[in-house]
């Protein structure tokens, strides 16, 4: 899990008097397995003599216990924010958007129209 989705949980599972403390903490863990991971990438490939399918599926113990965490290990928080409002804004300007490219084509194809 990359980027903003990481963040987004982080800011919904994390107080906010500790907040700085859990980006600090995510960024450093971020950047030891950027470092040990490759490392352990060529411990592998040189321990399976070039195998690199056989090193590459280590990669997966990883991301199977990050996905048993996300699924068992982080609830919901309960003060979710009311969000149908913005998700309604964004339809209605997605539909405008829409209407006026549809409306310019017309016009760019069949100039009559525009009389």
């Amino acid at each position: 899990m990359r980027g903003a989705p990481r963040d987004a949980l982080i800011a919904d599972i994390t107080p906010q008097s500790v907040r700085g403390e859990a980006y600090g903490l995510r960024q450093s863990l971020d950047a030891a397995g950027g470092f040990i991971g490759p490392i352990l990438a060529i411990i592998l490939m040189f321990l399976f003599s070039d195998n690199i399918t056989l090193s590459l599926w280590f990669a997966v113990i990883p991301a199977i216990l990050c996905m048993a965490f996300l699924i068992f290990g982080v609830k919901e928080p309960e003060n979710i924010p009311n969000t149908q409002s913005k998700v309604h804004n964004n339809h209605l300007l997605v539909n405008l958007y829409l209407k006026l490219i549809h409306d310019l084509h017309l016009k760019l194809i069949h100039p009559s129209s525009l009389i």
